[in-house]
């Protein structure tokens, strides 16, 4: 691994378990085994090195987006519910990637200082509900969901699970009975299918 890596890998490890702010370069210099002149070979600064790590975020984001074709075709094959069970199984699965899971926390923790943190997560949101509305509206088209408006139907599933989503990462982060948090996923999504698939 290139020594570029390495620091960026020690930062975002650093960063979710201390916070930007309390994490300096010469800590970060330390734990890669650098002198802190070789960390500006690779970086100009601390903020630089942050804009990587939220711009690595946003390609990993991004990377798993699905075209309305796409959707089309999966709302073709399959059920409201096995949708909606698949898409849980996908999001639990950021937890179970170190990796993602560091770039959520140091994300999470920033979006309320840093407006670029702020705007992935505002960004994120918007792509979500956006997709699940679509997903909601050709389920409606192919007469496997009760009619209802879709954006308001995104916003109240979409809403609930990313809270319990962020339940269970907090939980898995401290050791907590995250599961049950997933229990509770699977239990608003057979909710809602129950009231509104059919």
């Amino acid at each position: 691994m290139a020594t570029k890596e390495i620091i960026f890998e020690k930062a975002l490890m650093l960063f979710s378990e201390n916070g930007y702010t309390a994490t300096s370069i010469r800590h970060i210099c330390s734990e890669v085994g650098i002198k802190e002149s070789s960390f500006y070979n690779h970086y100009k600064g601390k903020d630089q090195l942050l804009d990587a790590i939220f711009e690595s975020f946003r390609r990993a984001l991004l990377s798993n987006a699905v075209s309305n074709e796409q959707l089309d075709l999966l709302t073709t094959q399959f059920s409201l519910k096995e949708m909606l069970m698949n898409g849980l199984k996908q999001y639990i699965g950021i937890w179970e990637n170190p990796t993602a899971a560091q770039m959520w926390f140091v994300v999470s923790m920033e979006q309320y200082r840093n407006s670029k943190a702020g705007q992935i997560i505002i960004d994120e949101s918007n792509r979500r509900i956006s997709r699940t509305a679509y997903t909601f509206e050709q389920f409606q088209k192919k007469g496997k969901m009760k009619h209802g408006d879709p954006l308001v139907l995104a916003n109240l599933y979409s809403f609930s699970i990313r809270s319990l989503h962020l339940d269970y990462g907090l939980k898995k982060l401290y050791n907590q009975d995250y599961e049950q948090s997933f229990k509770s996923m699977l239990a608003v999504s057979e909710l809602f299918c129950a009231q509104w698939g059919l």
